[in-house]
């Protein structure tokens, strides 16, 4: 699939969600320290931080894709840095993010255990990180075919299935301290012909979930 085509036909305007726990890890966080969204599209995450958190941090978007890359920088958040960048190779330096969120992504990448190992290079020792993904019972379906078979999304390489098998996939110094499941909602607009629908109306997706891991670096 085309990244740049896809980055323009699907415009990613809503941040990530993160949760109760993790924004108050953030806010406990020294100022000046550095916060790293992989996958940051086209910034909403790190706007919606800085609005709650203004000229406390720095923040770091990195991004496969220079069409989301270059929507972000246009946006000119506050003390904010974006970078193209893949998740299994982040052009990050070592042991320099005192946090780090990555929402939906881990399923597309190509090596989800590189970009794991990449999130464990990059952090601060005792610095903490939250990571969401697709999670789905064996029943479950969804009308897009991947390159895995029926998904949630066209894009995914994987979707899991055992979060016991996901989480064997963390290096050891990552420390996971939360995990948890929430029930998975789309929008009906996803629909092509029901486009014209706001995107607040939602439906529940049987079987699907979110999974949300948080932990930190040893």
């Amino acid at each position: 699939m085309n990244i740049e085509k896809y980055a323009k036909y699907h415009p990613k305007s809503k941040p990530g969600v993160l949760l109760s726990e993790t924004i108050h890890q953030i806010a406990g966080l020294l100022e000046n320290s550095k916060i790293l969204d992989i996958g940051s599209a086209e910034g909403s995450t790190i706007q919606w931080l800085e609005s709650l958190f203004p000229d406390k941090y720095y923040f770091f978007g990195v991004d496969l894709s220079k069409t989301r890359i270059e929507k972000a920088i246009s946006k000119k958040i506050n003390k904010a840095e974006f970078r193209v960048g893949d998740a299994g190779n982040l052009p990050i330096e070592d042991a320099s993010m005192n946090y780090v969120v990555t929402s939906q992504v881990i399923e597309h990448v190509a090596d989800d255990e590189q970009m794991l190992k990449e999130i464990d290079r990059i952090l601060v020792p005792g610095c903490g990180f939250q990571i969401d993904t697709v999670y789905k019972k064996w029943w479950a379906w969804y009308f897009y075919r991947s390159p895995g078979g029926w998904a949630l999304d066209p894009t995914h390489l994987r979707e899991y299935t055992d979060i016991d098998s996901f989480l064997s996939k963390f290096p050891k110094t990552l420390k996971v301290e939360t995990v948890v499941l929430y029930n998975c909602y789309r929008s009906f607009n996803i629909i092509p012909f029901l486009w014209f629908l706001p995107d607040w109306l939602r439906i529940l997706v049987p079987g699907y979930y979110t999974l949300f891991v948080l932990g930190r670096k040893l």
